[in-house]
């Protein structure tokens, strides 16, 4: 995971300052729950830059999306970069994110299936 985003060259000081920005915001239990906007008044930075810095940051798994309160989006810091809150329940969260995320490339790797099942028959279908 590390790896990936270290070598990934559409990675910029920017977005280290919007996930250190995160750190610095971060309520118990790792959640964050701020606009767009806002980051983007507080750094200096553009809301299309925010927008894509904290993509960039989800694909590489340092934050997570988290459900929408109202207007505003929540995203959650991957507890295996942070982590605030009780250190006894920290295992019981690193294994809930962990099996999420198995669960989440377990789903695209299905959908990847049936795309390419789906394009076999396309194929056999049009040799007929």
């Amino acid at each position: 995971m590390t790896n990936s985003l270290a070598q990934d060259r559409r990675c910029t000081l920017q977005d280290l300052r919007v996930f250190l920005w995160l750190l610095g915001i971060m309520k118990w239990g790792n959640q964050v729950r701020v606009s767009q906007t806002s980051i983007a008044a507080a750094l200096g930075m553009s809301r299309q830059n925010v927008w894509a810095t904290l993509q960039r940051l989800m694909q590489h798994g340092l934050v997570l999306p988290g459900p929408k309160v109202g207007t505003r989006a929540t995203y959650w810091v991957s507890t295996a970069y942070a982590y605030y809150g009780p250190l006894d329940s920290h295992r019981w969260t690193r294994q809930q994110e962990w099996a999420r995320q198995k669960l989440e490339a377990l789903a695209q790797a299905l959908a990847q299936e049936e795309l390419l099942q789906v394009g076999i028959q396309d194929r056999v279908s049009m040799e007929r």
